[in-house]
């Protein structure tokens, strides 16, 4: 996709910063600009300060910045494209498109749009679709979710969707490319067959696979079926579900993990609407990143089988290497989640939520049960193979936090056999305030910049970052090769470094510094003071 940089800035002009940001917070003037909860960090807050004129926000806390187009990235966790094309799209603003790279992608879009669209009419408008709609119904699964969610049924037929795409002059090429229809010698058949059909949405609610459930018992086909992996999609980094329950993930900072497509839907039926499900995985960093810095507690509400107590014990190593609080709903009912709820309701399971146990002691318990505690080789060996785990835990603090409860449970002193051997840590660093401050001069208005780019051979002495000075530079050659910088949102179009970036968002939010002619002929005044310094030094 490629667009022009004037996109920006009419998305900046058409949106108003402080209504989009309403839309997912509560936004409250305070001055001169607005204050939030900031949604991006634990805020205790408000931290959030958004400036309606410059269509800016930035976080006190966490140091969140930017616009409208950075809040929906960070918000959604979405590349800048994607936020590009849906804030164009609500601004009612065409993008141009390189073709050849909008194919690609839209295309596999399209296709799997169409074949959720061939499962859902077979599911509600067909004879052969009566069948999944009744196992649907003995499921508990009411027709508003079958709608919401797009369920289907591939009928028990080699070529059925296959037939259907190539009518719609769909290349078996792509289809292959989407393991929806595969190919066996010079054999082509449908991979989903008999199945009810769950589509797989991404955050952004464009269908990205398939999953199905076999109708009829056969123990040579697996109960559960995925199409295999495609540009599209990617398991390990897939939560089911997610799409329609984010903003209450969110809003609660709370998230409840299932294992499966219908306890997901179950959950989601009972007015439980923020959960996911993993589909039959554990819970991977990929998933982990979806969420992390956003939520403060996750829920493990696996099966209560062998294989849903190994998941939850995969899923809480990779909890604990992150801010996230875990916990693990205990159900020793024998039951999945769906068939707990559709027999007890919602209450029960707000009631095992209430008592759910600390992830690091459900772990500690599953550890340890089959050990003797009293038998120091057992219990060494175990203590070890714990710690080695824990010292994967890349945050400082939290892997002593987490060593220190280890050492508490089996018993042993913590500081004397624990030895942390960290790296230090760089203190964080910015650019020099006034070599900031001269670029926030030059994107402010024509007169301030002619100003600054008449000192441009006084410049390089003045200015002690490689980085700022090439901005300059960069601003310079824009300008005078006609160039309008000055609109709204031009540090966003026009600033490539992040890091000054960040810090002109802060600068700007904050009002620390005014942008006016006198404080812009202080400046000039400090840089020829510099200059004339180092010439009679030359001299």
């Amino acid at each position: 996709m490629s667009m022009n940089n004037d996109v920006v800035q009419q998305i900046m002009d058409r949106i108003n910063i402080v209504d989009f940001i309403n839309r997912y917070v509560d936004v409250k003037k305070v001055g001169k600009n607005y204050m939030a909860v900031c949604p991006f960090h634990d805020d205790k807050g408000p931290s959030l300060s958004i400036s309606e004129d410059k269509g800016l926000f930035h976080c006190f806390g966490c140091g969140a910045s930017g616009n409208v187009i950075n809040f929906l990235m960070q918000y959604d966790n979405v590349e800048f494209k994607e936020a590009l094309k849906r804030l164009a799209k609500e601004a009612n603003i065409e993008l141009k498109y390189d073709k050849k790279k909008k194919s690609k992608f839209d295309r596999f879009y399209e296709i799997n749009s169409l074949a959720a669209e061939y499962y859902h009419n077979n599911l509600v408008n067909s004879t052969a679709g009566k069948k999944a709609l009744s196992y649907l119904k003995k499921r508990g699964i009411n027709k508003k979710i079958i709608k919401k969610f797009k369920l289907g049924f591939a009928f028990d037929d080699w070529h059925g969707l296959y037939n259907y795409l190539k009518r719609n002059k769909i290349k078996f090429k792509n289809m292959q490319k989407l393991s929806i229809v595969r190919q066996s010698n010079d054999r082509k058949y449908d991979f989903l067959r008999n199945r009810v059909i769950f589509p797989i949405f991404d955050r952004k609610n464009d269908v990205i696979g398939f999953g199905g459930r076999i109708l009829k018992k056969d123990e040579k086909q697996p109960k559960y079926l995925n199409i295999g992996e495609t540009p599209l999609f990617k398991k390990s980094g897939v939560l089911y579900g997610f799409n329609a329950t984010k903003r209450n993930i969110y809003r609660d900072k709370e998230l409840i993990l299932v294992e499966g497509y219908m306890d997901f839907l179950t959950m989601y039926q009972y007015g439980i609407e923020n959960c996911a499900a993993i589909l039959g995985t554990a819970f991977t960093k990929k998933h982990r990143e979806i969420v992390e810095n956003r939520i403060n507690d996750i829920y493990l509400f696996f099966d209560s089988d062998q294989a849903g107590r190994k998941a939850t014990i995969r899923s809480l190593e990779i909890i604990f290497d992150s801010s996230i609080s875990p916990y693990v709903i205990e159900n020793n009912t024998s039951k999945d989640p769906d068939e707990l709820l559709r027999e007890n309701g919602e209450e029960l399971f707000y009631e095992l939520k209430e008592d759910a146990e600390d992830g690091f002691s459900f772990y500690m318990n599953y550890k340890t049960k089959n050990i003797d505690m009293d038998n120091p080789n057992q219990k060494v060996r175990v203590y070890k193979n714990i710690k080695n785990k824990l010292y994967d835990i890349s945050d400082k603090d939290l892997r002593h936090a987490y060593l220190k409860k280890l050492a508490d449970y089996f018993g042993f002193d913590y500081n004397k056999y624990y030895k942390a051997g960290y790296k230090k840590v760089r203190p964080r660093k910015f650019y020099p305030r006034n070599e900031v401050l001269l670029v926030m001069f030059i994107l402010e208005k024509k007169e301030f910049a002619e100003k600054i780019f008449d000192l441009k051979s006084k410049l390089g002495v003045y200015v002690t970052d490689e980085n700022i000075l090439n901005q300059i530079r960069k601003l310079y050659k824009l300008y005078h090769n006609g160039k309008e910088l000055f609109v709204k949102g031009n540090v966003s179009i026009f600033i490539n470094d992040d890091k000054l970036k960040k810090q002109i968002f802060e600068y700007t939010i904050a009002n620390k510094f005014e942008l006016n002619k006198k404080n812009l002929n202080s400046l000039i005044g400090e840089i020829n003071r510099i200059a004339k310094i180092k010439q009679n030094k030359e001299v």
